[in-house]
């Protein structure tokens, strides 16, 4: 009896302990599961969310969730944290300056999406990047569109310092027949067009496709550049991290004058002015 007794106590024991065990790995398990929902909260995943989040749209995010009830707390938390411990001033300025513009909108035009793609070109792998904005239609419809390319497998030659190279002054009296070394000397084309001719990479580019010497493969990353905020340009690009400052996020903010803008993202990113 007393050996049973033993045995009794001892199977209340190891299933004391046994459901101790299981309690104390169900509280780890949920430790673990708030620490991932709160990175998953904090996460930017999309750029619709990160527009929600510079705009303050408290519709469609909770700031409760992320400790804050203001905007101005907000847009801080949306730079990468490199950047923003290296140019603490410079985010300071861009928020105040964020706050007193505009807020974001899909259907501005004054936003880029810069994709470096890969691709082959004439059977030889390449990379080029793209550059696209939202266009909308008369029905209010909206689509993204190519406004500009970036394609160094399809630049022309250098200038060409050769004075030999050109139309002579006197080529009209004999009915340009000196057009003919235009199209016969290929490797000094920059001899025969304006100095401040600048190429339309974009138009190249969907010629070469039209003819079949482009093969698209795939999209390789993705930037994004904003210019609504007033004498402001930045970047926002994914970071892909296991910690509260991931997702989209801003990698840099460009001081530049309202006036200045159109020319940078002429330089920049290939678009028309």
């Amino acid at each position: 009896m007393k050996g049973l007794k033993f045995k009794w106590k001892l199977w209340v024991w190891v299933l004391l302990l046994f459901g101790s065990i299981q309690l104390l790995g169900q509280e780890v398990k949920m430790l673990n599961d708030a620490a991932q929902r709160e990175l998953l909260f904090a996460k930017v995943k999309q750029i619709d969310e990160f527009i929600h989040r510079f705009n303050f749209n408290v519709n469609k995010f909770n700031p409760e969730v992320l400790g804050i009830s203001r905007r101005e707390e907000q847009l801080p938390l949306l730079f990468e944290r490199n950047y923003k411990s290296q140019n603490e001033q410079k985010v300071d300025d861009f928020s105040w300056a964020a706050m007193y513009s505009p807020r974001l909108s899909f259907y501005n035009p004054d936003w880029y999406a810069v994709v470096k793609c890969e691709a082959t070109y004439r059977g030889k792998k390449v990379q080029m990047d793209l550059t696209l904005k939202v266009q909308i239609s008369d029905n209010g419809g909206a689509s993204w569109i190519i406004a500009g390319a970036e394609t160094p497998f399809l630049y022309t030659s250098a200038e060409c310092n050769d004075p030999s190279k050109m139309i002579p002054p006197s080529n009209n009296e004999v009915g340009f027949v000196g057009l003919y070394r235009v199209f016969n000397d290929k490797n000094n084309l920059s001899a025969y067009y304006p100095k401040t001719y600048e190429a339309d990479y974009l138009s190249i580019l969907l010629y070469a496709v039209k003819n079949g010497e482009i093969k698209f493969i795939q999209p390789l990353s993705i930037r994004y550049y904003f210019a609504q905020v007033v004498d402001w340009i930045f970047v926002v690009e994914h970071f892909n991290r296991e910690e509260k400052n991931s997702g989209w996020l801003i990698s840099e903010a460009l001081p530049i004058n309202d006036q200045q803008k159109a020319d940078y993202l002429h330089k920049t990113l290939n678009v028309e002015k």
